[in-house]
């Protein structure tokens, strides 16, 4: 059994286990923004980096469960088949994947937002905000306006950053290892002759149809009519397609062996193990779901801290729109 295990990027960022390769700063505020940003862009890449694997795990899981055989035996004027999907019922495994890829594309979504917000704030809570609240805060009509903005861009400036390092910590302690071991995965079938439009329609038709085609001219001019001819050579069709179907089996058989032996259970274990809290989409899960409580986390503190700033300063105590959220 090969193992793909989920949690190891090549590039460098978060290591095997999830977390990002950060350092906390020693630079003061700029130390402070430099590891929210790693930790905003490692948990990203992640996060993109297990999307991959699921992406992959998905494909692997779409290829197994659309694999299906028939095996047919000719019975003179009848067939005798037997046909069979041995992983159909592992689909539900592509629902489940696809809601772990959907709720980490939201969480990376979510990291890259702040970053986005990150961003805004290092840039203009103190080139714009700051120096705005400092001159209405001169004028009489304009003072509370005035606080208020100068809370606003020391609590977007000093505590959002704070906030965002706080919740790297947080994250730090969470294990976060998603790790999927898949059985081997057998090789792709469309450039083999198993694909081949061809070979497809020759087994489809069957011995029947082939038995026509082959003999119905022959036995046209036959001396003892034409269906007895057709009842005598029918052995011969079966024969000759019986031959051919058992070279193109035998020309395969390597790589039919790998689909038909693997064990369902390996697959759906790998990747959902119900005796298994920490599944790899458990993991997933959770990765997601601790990524948008921190977010939350960050923006209520933030806005909490700058209220009572604001407060503090003579500002507005409510932040119409944002505070009714909180």
């Amino acid at each position: 059994m090969a193992t793909l295990v989920m949690g190891e990027p090549d590039s460098p960022g978060p290591d095997a286990t999830g977390v990002p390769d950060c350092t906390p700063g020693t630079g003061g505020i700029n130390g402070m923004y430099g590891f929210a940003y790693c930790y905003l862009e490692g948990s990203t890449d992640y996060m993109i980096y297990i999307y991959g694997q699921l992406v992959a795990a998905n494909r692997y899981v779409a290829k197994m469960t659309s694999f299906y055989f028939n095996v047919a035996i000719p019975l003179y004027l009848a067939v005798a088949s037997v046909s069979k999907a041995p992983y159909a019922g592992l689909g539900v495994i592509n629902s489940m994947i696809g809601l772990g890829m959907d709720a980490l594309a939201s969480a990376s979504f979510i990291q890259v937002a702040q970053k986005m917000l990150l961003r805004f704030f290092e840039n203009y809570s103190l080139s714009f905000f700051l120096p705005l609240g400092l001159i209405l805060r001169t004028f009489s009509f304009s003072r509370k306006l005035g606080a208020t903005l100068i809370a606003i861009a020391i609590g977007t400036y000093v505590v959002y950053p704070l906030s965002i390092v706080f919740a790297a910590g947080v994250y730090d302690q969470v294990d976060k290892h998603v790790e999927i071991n898949l059985p081997h995965e057998p090789p792709d079938l469309h450039d083999t002759a198993i694909c081949n439009p061809f070979i497809q329609n020759f087994m489809w038709l069957g011995s029947i149809f082939w038995w026509y085609i082959w003999f119905s001219g022959p036995c046209a001019t036959a001396t003892v009519g034409w269906w007895a001819c057709m009842l005598a050579n029918y052995p011969n069709a079966q024969l000759i397609y019986s031959a051919v179907n058992s070279v193109f089996l035998l020309a395969y058989v390597d790589v039919l062996w790998d689909y038909a032996t693997a064990d369902p259970s390996d697959i759906y274990n790998a990747i959902a193990d119900p005796t298994n809290p920490n599944n790899a989409l458990n993991a997933v899960s959770h990765n997601a779901m601790i990524t948008a409580v921190l977010a939350v986390f960050s923006i209520i503190l933030t806005v909490v801290t700058t209220r009572s700033l604001s407060i503090q300063l003579g500002g507005d105590t409510e932040f119409y729109g944002i505070y009714k959220l909180i």
